[in-house]
C-alpha cells in the first residue's frame, strides 16, 4: 500500500528561508529551533477542525497552572527565590519582584496571559447565556494578572483586541455584554493594581507605570532601538549573526549616545525589545525580508477576518496579533515559548490561506525527523536550566569551598555562562589580598567573556586589569568607553578614569 502523504503549506518555505537556507551563518541550537518551529506550524495548519477547542483549553489551563506556580512564588509561599525539581527551573521568578512564571521575565509572562484572555473572550463571545458567565469569570481571572504583570506592552497590545472585541459587540448590539466586559474590565483594573501594590509598593501601582513611560521608560526604549540601529549599521547586509547581539550592544550604544550625550545608557541586553530591529542587527536583509513577509501575512489574515470573531480560527489569529504588537515593543518574540505559541497559532490560523498552495510530504519521514529534533531540543533544555541553577548554586558558595574553582571550569565550558563565571570570579578575587596580579593575567580570558556578552562590570574589570599592568593608555581607552554609557546609577569611578588619562594611577576603584 502506497504511503498515505500530507500536504506542507508553502508559505512555511517562505517564511522560514532564511533560517533554512544559510546554516553556515547559524548555530546548530538555532537551526534546530527554525525546524522545530517550521513543524509546530506543520503540524497546527494540519489540526482538524473539531480538534481546535480542546487544543485552545488545554493552552488555557496550562496558563492557569503557570499562573499558580508564579503566584505561589511570587507571594513568598516557598519562601525561596525560585521553584525547582532537581535542578530544573520550574520559575525564575523572586520574591517581591515581578512575577515571572518559568519565562526570562514578567513581560513574557504578561503576553502568554493575554493570548489565554482572547481565547477566554471568544468562548464568552460565541456561548450560550447559560455559560456565559462562566466564562466571563475566566476572563477576569487572565485579567487580573495582566494588569497585576505592569506590562505596558502587553496591555497595549490587549488594547487593541478590546477595541476589536468592543467594535463587534456594538456591530452585533450585544450591549449587555458591552457592559459586562467593561464591569469585569474595571474589577479587573481595580483587583490586578491592588495586587501589584500589595506585593510591589516599591514600583508603584498602574497609574505610576503609565506615568514612568511618559518620562523614563519611552526615553530608555528609544536609546535601546537607536543602538540597535548602531548594531544593524555595523553589518548590514549579513547582521551580526544570531544571538549575538548581546555581544555587540554596548559597543553600539556608546555610538548611539554620542551625538545625546545626556541620555542614559542601559546596562546590556540580549534583545532589540524590537523585533524588526533585531532581525535587522542579527541577520541584515534576511531579517528585513521574513519581517516584511509576516508583516504582510498577518495583516491579510486580519482582513480575512475583520468581521469573523465567531470562527473558531480567530482565537488563534488575536494570539497571533497580540504576539506581533508586543514583539515591537519587549522581548516576547525573541524568547523561545512566545516564538513557539506564534507558530502555533500562525499555522492554526493560516489554513484557508494555504490550501491551495501546497505541495506533498511523506509523514513517516517528517515525523521520525521531528521527533530527533524535539529530542534534541528538550534535552538540550534541560541541560541549559540545570547548568544555570547549578551557576546560581556555585555563586552563593564560599569562596574558600575546595570544590568552587573546579565547579567553575565546568560551568566556563558553557559559552553562555563563561562570562558570567569571569565576571563573579573576578569580583570575588579583587578583594582578597594578592590577588591583583592574577587578575591583570586574566586579561585574554575578559576580553573572550566580552566577546560573548558585553557587560558592564566586566568592562570595569578589564579596566582594573589594564591598572594592575600598568596600562594606562589602555586604561584610558576603556574608562572613556565606560564614560560614554552614561549608565544611570552613579558610575562611582569617574576620578579614576579621568586620573589614568591624566597618567595617573588611580588610588581608589569600584567594581
Amino acid at each position: 500500500m502506497a504511503e498515505k502523504k500530507y500536504d506542507l503549506p508553502a508559505p512555511l518555505v517562505a517564511i522560514f528561508f532564511f533560517l533554512l537556507s544559510t546554516p553556515f551563518l547559524i548555530g546548530s541550537d538555532l537551526l534546530l529551533f527554525s525546524f522545530a518551529l517550521a513543524a509546530i506550524y506543520l503540524y497546527a495548519s494540519l489540526l482538524p477542525h473539531h480538534e481546535l477547542k480542546t487544543v485552545y483549553k488545554t493552552f488555557m489551563v496550562s496558563v492557569a497552572i503557570i499562573i499558580s506556580l508564579a503566584l505561589y512564588v511570587w507571594v513568598g509561599l516557598n519562601g525561596s527565590e525560585a521553584l525547582h525539581f532537581y535542578g530544573w527551573a520550574l520559575t525564575t521568578d523572586a520574591i517581591q519582584n515581578k512575577m515571572n512564571g518559568p519565562f526570562a521575565n514578567g513581560n513574557v509572562l504578561a503576553i502568554v496571559i493575554v493570548c489565554a484572555w482572547s481565547i477566554a473572550v471568544w468562548f464568552w463571545l460565541n456561548c450560550s447565556s447559560r455559560s456565559q458567565w462562566g466564562w466571563l469569570l475566566i476572563i477576569l481571572f487572565f485579567w487580573i494578572f495582566i494588569f497585576s504583570s505592569m506590562a505596558r506592552g502587553a496591555w497595549l497590545a490587549q488594547m487593541f483586541l478590546l477595541a476589536w472585541v468592543m467594535f463587534e459587540l456594538l456591530r452585533r448590539k450585544c450591549f449587555k455584554k458591552t457592559v459586562a466586559i467593561l464591569i469585569a474590565g474595571f474589577i479587573a483594573w481595580s483587583a490586578g493594581d491592588a495586587l501589584a501594590q500589595f506585593n510591589q509598593p516599591q514600583i508603584g501601582g498602574i497609574q505610576h507605570q503609565f506615568e514612568k513611560s511618559a518620562e523614563d521608560g519611552l526615553a530608555e526604549r528609544v536609546t535601546l532601538w537607536r543602538s540597535a540601529w548602531e548594531v544593524w549599521k555595523s553589518s548590514p547586509m549579513l547582521g551580526v549573526g544570531p544571538s549575538q547581539f548581546k555581544a555587540h550592544y554596548l559597543t553600539a550604544q556608546s555610538k548611539a549616545l554620542e551625538s545625546t550625550p545626556d541620555a542614559h545608557g542601559i546596562g546590556d541586553t540580549a534583545s532589540a525589545h524590537h523585533i524588526l530591529l533585531h532581525l535587522m542587527a542579527e541577520y541584515g536583509i534576511a531579517g528585513f525580508l521574513l519581517w516584511v513577509a509576516l508583516s504582510l501575512f498577518i495583516l491579510r489574515l486580519l482582513w480575512l477576518y475583520r468581521f469573523k470573531l465567531d470562527a473558531l480560527r480567530w482565537p488563534a489569529l488575536a494570539s497571533v496579533v497580540v504576539l506581533w504588537i508586543q514583539g515591537h515593543f519587549n522581548i516576547s518574540l525573541t524568547e523561545p515559548f512566545p516564538l513557539t505559541l506564534f507558530a502555533l497559532m500562525l499555522g492554526i490560523v493560516s489554513k484557508p490561506l494555504i490550501q491551495t498552495h501546497s505541495f506533498q510530504i511523506k509523514k513517516t519521514w517528517f515525523l521520525a525527523v521531528t521527533f530527533i529534533v524535539f529530542a534534541f531540543l528538550v534535552s538540550g533544555a534541560i541541560q541549559t536550566t540545570a547548568a544555570w541553577h547549578k551557576f546560581g548554586q556555585w555563586v552563593h558558595m564560599d569562596y574558600k569551598a575546595p570544590q568552587k574553582g573546579a565547579i567553575a571550569s565546568v560551568l566556563a565550558n558553557n559559552d553562555q555562562l563563561f562570562p558570567y563565571i569571569v565576571e563573579f570570579s573576578i569580583a570575588e578575587m579583587v578583594h582578597l589580598p594578592g590577588k591583583q596580579r592574577q587578575i591583570a593575567e586574566m586579561r585574554p580570558l575578559i576580553l573572550r567573556a566580552l566577546s560573548l556578552h558585553e557587560r558592564p562590570r566586566l568592562y570595569r574589570e578589564l579596566f582594573y586589569a589594564y591598572i594592575v599592568d600598568d596600562k594606562l593608555v589602555e586604561a584610558c581607552k576603556t574608562g572613556m568607553f565606560i564614560r560614554r554609557q552614561n549608565w544611570i546609577t552613579d558610575e562611582p569611578n569617574r576620578k579614576a578614569y579621568a586620573d589614568v588619562c591624566r597618567g595617573k594611577t588611580p588610588e581608589a576603584f569600584q567594581l
